[in-house]
Order: C-alpha cells, then structure tokens, then sequence
C-alpha cells in the first residue's frame, strides 16, 4: 500500500510528465496553478511575498518545475533550501 507522500510524489510526477512535453522544465502561471491545485490569486501571493521564484522568459512568465517541487515538499522557494534539500528536489525530476 503506498503512502500518502508517495501518492503525492506519483501524482506530481504524472502532471510534471504532461507539462514536461510541452515546455520542458519550464510552466506558465496556468500550469503552475494547475500543477499546484491553487487560484492565479493564490499563485500571485506567494510569488509577490517571495515564497516562490517566477522568471521572465522570452517576455512571458514562466515558473521551473524544481520551485514548485521545492514549495510543495519543503513549503520554501528553491533558493532557500540548503543544499540536501536541493539534492531531493533534483532527485525528484
């Protein structure tokens, strides 16, 4: 029987599969609101309070998939994690 982080991570890498042939590591604000089962407005929140990290790519905002894995598993924006962290996160995709 699987556990719930394990059902967690089987459903993350399934989307991720999905989003991942579209654009690569890269997911709009759509897919990420999508990919994390939030509102835009929620979205918006936490990238304007810091808690995750968007970047502009040819004029358009896109989010890395590793941001989102790293608020869904640890609740902080890659860039924050120490270095451990950041190892599980690449581990995950």
């Amino acid at each position: 029987m699987e556990t719930g982080i394990a059902k967690i991570l089987k459903a993350i890498d399934s989307i991720r599969e999905e989003i991942a042939s579209q654009n690569g590591p890269w997911v709009s604000i759509r897919e990420a609101c999508r990919y994390l089962d939030v509102s835009r407005s929620t979205l918006n929140r936490w990238i304007s309070g810091g808690k995750l990290s968007c970047h502009k790519v040819d004029g358009v905002i896109r989010i890395h998939h590793r941001d989102l894995d790293s608020l869904i598993v640890f609740g902080k924006p890659y860039r924050k994690l120490l270095k451990k962290q950041r190892d599980r996160i690449r581990e995950l995709g």
